[in-house]
């Protein structure tokens, strides 16, 4: 498969990816935070209760900014702040707090609503990738994040490496694969520092 490179923008799945980290998150979070704004904006001539403006928040507003706060790192923080001005003065119609807003995020039972707090929010959805990584070990993309973060450690993909070839072309054995065989570093024996034999590759895996 050929690519061609560009540096202007590219868009896939949702998201437009320029050459500059930044420009990338603050062109896809802002036409997102409106939408979010005009969310609750739609809501805001209804006489709702505190709690019932978070179910507001939580079920219809938030949700419009997901998919890009998940996917993408955090944004700035004067856009942070921008998604919290926009939810306290949905909270209390524009007008001062009345309420602290560390009793607002605490429970019910404490005396709080249970009001999403956005820090928190953010560090829960970014660490949602860590159980998705650990959920789905036999994943391409996890086989790619684990060898990016393995790197110094010596850990090296086995399979349809470049640098790992046979008859000069990659290989790739699934049954191994599906043994959890993934990295060099799992054929090599290190208390006599050299590989393991094909026999005992099999006997160690289970492989027949």
């Amino acid at each position: 498969m050929k690519f061609n490179w560009t540096s202007d923008e590219a868009t896939t799945l949702g998201i437009t990816f320029t050459n500059n980290e930044k420009d990338t998150v603050l062109k896809n979070i802002l036409p997102k935070l409106q939408n979010f704004k005009n969310c609750l904006k739609s809501w805001h001539h209804r006489k709702l209760t505190l709690i019932g403006k978070n179910k507001v928040l939580t079920t219809f507003a938030l949700p419009k900014l997901i998919y890009v706060l998940t996917v993408l790192p955090n944004p700035p923080n004067d856009v942070i702040n921008d998604i919290k001005s926009a939810i306290f003065n949905f909270i209390w119609d524009g007008k001062p707090d009345k309420i602290k807003r560390t009793q607002l995020i605490q429970s019910v039972e404490n005396g709080g609503i249970q009001l999403t707090n956005i820090d928190s929010f953010l560090n829960a959805i970014k660490c949602s990738w860590v159980k998705r990584y650990l959920d789905n070990t036999n994943t391409t993309w996890s086989d790619v994040t684990h060898n990016l973060e393995t790197q110094t450690s010596s850990k090296t993909i086995l399979w349809n490496n470049k640098d790992i070839t046979s008859n000069n072309k990659t290989f790739f054995y699934k049954d191994w694969f599906e043994r959890s065989i993934k990295y060099v570093d799992q054929l090599y024996d290190y208390r006599i520092m050299d590989f393991y034999s094909f026999d005992n590759i099999c006997y160690i895996y289970g492989i027949p």
